[in-house]
């Protein structure tokens, strides 16, 4: 009989394998997808049509900005925290797949001593494996497992969030900072051509050719100038030191990388490509994802604490040996034992599981309307970003018609002035016309920029889902 346990065990859980597999509980019902628009409302770039998002950065023009984002995503402690949550949700995979099956426990134990004089020294051993298993009846621990599946899902999708939202700050920092440079170039022109002009009046003023108070005029446009020229300079420190706090590069480190794409030319990329469809493309964000997994995961919480409110069945066995050594005496042991079998039925717990219920469809609701939020979030901000990228071209367009033209007059003023037929007066009043419309248009620019980055987030990073 000894050697017989273990196919009783065996055969006992087999029976109530079988009965494991019946799930009575109903789970809620997720909902679809919450309807949206076949098409943008917005005009498309490119036409909608299909493109790698991730490999957006690179069409910007310079390799230092992906190598910052790369640099700016290992420092993120946001991205740590989430990576923190990754490991934790898998961890608790492993918590609930473990439970579906038995545990097993191992003691061991020695004691030497006398129990009574003139009994000789006595030794004693024992060692024992105990084993325990619960037998999921209502599918109360599968529903857990699948709870910590789609959580494990949704901290993984939250990840990629974080990762595109640090990206995105990055981009934003350095395009404003490539920006910030171009425009203290052209007000370094313009306080040149101020200077000129304010000595010209100089000059008139002492031949009496000018009155004082026009001299004085050039003179107040000089301190402007470097008034703002002070203040650019200012606004492009922050944006290092903003860069600094981002990347957490060395500052004299950042500014040797900086310095490599200094006078590169700032330009709008190609227009950022993305589906043609809205639900193609808010399936593809990392929130939105993450918000579908939550929705299982609250529904499989619902189902699990409906269970706990049914009937549960356990049963242990264990299997030891035992000797015992001491002067003629010797005995070796045989142990093993199946149970308790035992089973659980609730039967009054003053509304506890209840509550627990309620409180599971409760946060079952609540998950289902932040998923409905994100979804009407995600088709506002790409439809938002592609307003700004449509209407910024446009206005770019006329800004450059303008530049063109004062580029074409400064052409024709510079020839008047070499022929004697124009006043240098003239001539750097012209120029200075010419570099106020260049601000202007890198400000559009630095504009188109910012909004293709935000389509790039809003968009979802070009990020797909399993």
């Amino acid at each position: 009989m000894r050697h017989c346990w273990p196919a009783l065990l065996g055969s006992l859980c087999i029976v109530l394998s079988g009965c494991s597999a019946f799930t009575p509980t109903a789970l809620p019902k997720a909902p679809s997808q919450p309807p949206v628009s076949e098409k943008w409302q917005a005009p498309l770039a490119h036409g909608g049509s299909v493109t790698a998002l991730s490999s957006w950065w690179e069409r910007v023009g310079d390799d230092t900005l992906p190598a910052l984002i790369t640099l700016a995503q290992e420092a993120s402690p946001t991205l740590s925290a989430a990576a923190t949550r990754v490991e934790e949700a898998r961890l608790q995979q492993v918590v609930g797949l473990a439970a579906l099956g038995p545990s097993l426990d191992a003691s061991a134990a020695a004691n030497r001593g006398n129990t009574q004089y003139p009994l000789p020294l006595s030794r004693t051993t024992s060692g024992a494996i105990a084993a325990s298993w619960e037998a999921d009846l209502f599918g109360a621990q599968k529903l857990a497992v699948k709870a910590a599946e789609a959580r494990a899902a949704s901290a993984q999708a939250q990840w990629h969030d974080a990762r595109v939202v640090v990206a995105a700050e990055t981009a934003v920092r350095y395009l404003s900072l490539r920006y910030c440079e171009a425009v203290r170039t052209e007000i370094e022109q313009d306080l040149s051509s101020a200077d000129t002009l304010g000595k010209l009046a100089r000059l008139g003023s002492d031949a009496g050719l000018l009155a004082n108070s026009l001299a004085d005029q050039a003179r107040a446009q000089q301190a402007a100038v470097r008034a703002s020229l002070l203040g650019q300079q200012s606004a492009c420190d922050l944006e290092v030191k903003a860069l600094v706090a981002l990347t957490a590069l060395p500052e004299p480190e950042l500014r040797t990388r900086l310095a490599r794409e200094a006078g590169r030319p700032l330009d709008v990329p190609p227009a950022l490509a993305i589906q043609k469809l809205p639900a193609q493309v808010v399936a593809q964000r990392p929130d939105v994802y993450a918000a579908e997994r939550d929705i299982i995961a609250a529904a499989s919480e619902v189902g699990e604490t409906q269970a706990l409110r049914l009937p549960r069945l356990s049963i242990g066995g264990s299997i030891g040996v035992f000797s015992v050594r001491g002067g003629p005496l010797a005995a070796d042991l045989n142990t093993w034992s199946i149970g308790p079998l035992r089973l659980q039925v609730p039967l009054y717990d003053g509304g506890i599981r209840q509550a627990q219920v309620k409180a599971a469809e409760a946060r079952f609701d609540s998950a289902v309307r932040v998923y409905e939020a994100r979804v009407r979030q995600a088709v506002r901000e790409v439809e938002e970003a592609l307003v700004q990228s449509h209407f910024n071209a446009e206005r770019l367009a006329q800004v450059r018609s303008a530049r063109q033209a004062l580029e074409r007059s400064l052409n024709a003023a510079e020839r008047r002035t070499v022929a004697g037929l124009a006043s240098r007066q003239a001539l750097e009043e012209a120029r200075r016309q010419l570099i106020a419309v260049r601000i202007n248009e890198l400000a559009l620019i630095r504009e188109g920029l910012i909004a293709g980055v935000s389509l790039y987030r809003a968009a979802g990073g070009g990020w797909d889902t399993p």
